[in-house]
């Protein structure tokens, strides 16, 4: 089953670019029935910056900030680990019908976003938007919404590869020395051991870690080979 899985969605896991990534991501969006896809990818605390996919019109990216600074369930989508199902009617019912009217004329008429975050602390938020209201049927909304969280696993793995980059580049990037140093700590080489393997000491060896420490925003060694192993910057 797994791998029938992974054949399904085969293409959106390997795709080659963030292009291809965009291309495969507005294919289902219009499988589902929704025109207007956005896949906004954000890294791992404490540095989180976020990067965003997505074929809207470009009159509404023009005005998004206005927009988007009226509306409340923007932050919450980022917080809340739950898929969000949103209409006109809604707003409507929640006393921001002036808000929905603004969306309208620019295709938003009803959709849904699907959160997903991974263990080491990122966060992908893929949305669905159409003109029209969501499936009457729930048994058909729950699959929609079901096949779009399936879709979005696979996403992530894709943007966490392709986007792996702007991990690295939130944080200074370590001298040669510390790298060395890096990789035989990661390797399980106490202080000692690095010292002797560089030709230096075990007070040089602790003062290069203290360093990497420092650049990868941690506080002890331990957590400087995760956040290491996470950015990639040993293999």
């Amino acid at each position: 089953m797994i791998n029938l899985l992974e054949d399904l969605y085969a293409p959106v896991m390997h795709a080659p670019t963030i292009e291809d990534f965009k291309v495969e991501l507005i294919k289902f969006g219009r499988k589902l029935g929704f025109d207007l896809v956005i896949a906004d990818y954000g890294t791992p605390p404490p540095n989180r910056a976020w990067t965003t996919i997505n074929n809207y019109p470009q009159k509404w990216l023009d005005q998004q900030a206005q927009f988007l600074s009226i509306d409340p369930t923007v932050a919450s989508m980022k917080a809340n680990p739950k898929p969000v199902l949103w209409s006109a009617e809604s707003y409507k019912a929640s006393g921001l019908g002036h808000v929905a009217e603004l969306f309208l004329p620019f295709g938003f008429g009803a959709g849904f976003d699907v959160p997903n975050h991974s263990p080491s602390g990122a966060t992908l938020i893929i949305g669905f938007a159409r003109d029209s209201g969501l499936p009457v049927d729930s048994g058909e909304m729950i699959r929609v919404v079901a096949d779009a969280q399936l879709f979005s696993t696979f996403a992530f793995l894709a943007l966490d590869r392709l986007l792996a980059h702007t991990k690295s580049a939130d944080f200074p990037r370590l001298t040669p020395k510390e790298l060395e140093v890096l990789k035989w700590t990661v390797a399980g080489k106490t202080a000692f051991e690095v010292g002797i393997i560089l030709g230096s000491t075990e007070r040089t060896a602790n003062f290069h870690v203290r360093n990497i420490c420092d650049k990868l925003g941690v506080s002890n060694k331990r957590s400087a080979i995760a956040k290491a192993l996470e950015l990639k910057l040993v293999v």
